[in-house]
């Protein structure tokens, strides 16, 4: 599909975001940009492990982490394998300007601080990332979007086609959305 079409990224809705589809994706190549997050907004005077990069191998297993303040160390599997862990050295993040707004835990009897995460997490952060990469300032995809369809359904009588058929239905579609982005490219060729 991708070398038939040159698609390089998906613009989907939030709640299209699930496993399958991001490793189908990733499979094949294709960003995967969600026009809204599902979830919680993480506290802006807290750090995430979306603020943290990582380097993942070709199955998506994080090979090392790089903290916001930038040491970088290996990813490497829990005891259980479940989860996954990067370790910091307590000295490292005892001088570090951001500890009291970082996710890692210091431990009594070990010489590092962990910060411990799952695949699911992971794929959390890296759709976080993309999406605040994707819509700077604030701007919401989402919003657009729902502009743009409702300014092609907006010139019919409630919302329906005048004709029926899927021939002449895709045509009246085609031709309110030629309307609808000429309007605008019109208007901003006159100012």
């Amino acid at each position: 599909m991708q070398a038939r079409t040159g698609l390089r990224a998906a613009i989907t809705d939030g709640a299209s975001a699930n496993e399958q589809p991001d490793a189908l994706l990733h499979a094949l190549g294709i960003t995967h940009i969600q026009t809204a997050l599902r979830g919680r907004t993480p506290d802006e005077h807290r750090l995430g492990l979306h603020d943290f990069a990582g380097a993942c191998a070709a199955d998506g297993q994080p090979q090392q982490m790089t903290c916001p303040n930038g040491h970088t160390v290996e990813g490497t599997h829990s005891a259980e394998q479940a989860s996954f862990l990067a370790r910091f050295l307590q000295a490292t993040c005892q001088s570090c300007p951001l500890r009291e707004t970082c996710p890692v835990t210091p431990y009594k009897q070990q010489p590092d601080t962990r910060l411990r995460f799952d695949q699911a997490a992971l794929r959390r952060a890296q759709r976080r990332k993309i999406a605040q990469a994707d819509c700077p300032l604030g701007h919401h995809l989402r919003a657009a979007i729902e502009a743009i369809v409702r300014s092609v359904r907006h010139p019919f009588p409630a919302g329906t086609l005048p004709v029926r058929g899927v021939f002449r239905a895709a045509g009246m579609v085609i031709g309110s959305a030629t309307v609808s982005t000429m309007r605008p490219m019109h208007r901003y060729l006159l100012a």
